[in-house]
């Protein structure tokens, strides 16, 4: 397995960071984004759904659009999945992966999707994204938290 050379936006994860941190995203498992209809805000999303969102609004031109399986309506980033991140998000972030690795307050480590889905320690979800968050600020920007 090739080495990812890529080196991480500290700039853009902490963009992603603060938009976990803001309470405008309503947290939600199993897929990026289930579409409300409040606003580009609204519905339930994954942190990796925060993260393509936050891409598009500082410039990262890919598409979306509104799917549906097994009768759920799912929002889809550039043409990619349900559940990670497509190639362009995660290169514009500089992640070495679709579902990057986060450290764990006991430094352990989990992947995000994995980490949204059924919480920090896998005894289920964290009802919005502040542990995400820190995570994040833990793994890509050097916090402690």
């Amino acid at each position: 397995m090739p080495v990812s050379t890529r080196v991480p936006d500290v700039g853009r994860i902490t963009w992603l960071v603060e938009a976990l941190e803001s309470g405008e995203y309503r947290k939600g498992q199993g897929v990026l984004h289930t579409p409300g209809d409040g606003g580009a805000h609204s519905g339930a999303w994954c942190c990796l759904g925060v993260a393509s969102r936050v891409a598009i609004e500082h410039g990262l031109n890919i598409t979306t659009r509104i799917a549906t399986k097994y009768g759920s309506i799912y929002e889809v980033f550039a043409g990619y999945g349900l559940e990670m991140l497509s190639p362009a998000v995660q290169e514009w972030y500089g992640f070495a992966d679709a579902d990057p690795l986060l450290r764990m307050e006991n430094f352990g480590v989990r992947r995000a999707a994995s980490w949204n889905d059924v919480g920090q320690d896998g005894d289920g979800p964290e009802p919005d994204f502040t542990a995400i968050a820190a995570a994040f600020r833990r793994t890509y920007l050097g916090g402690t938290s």
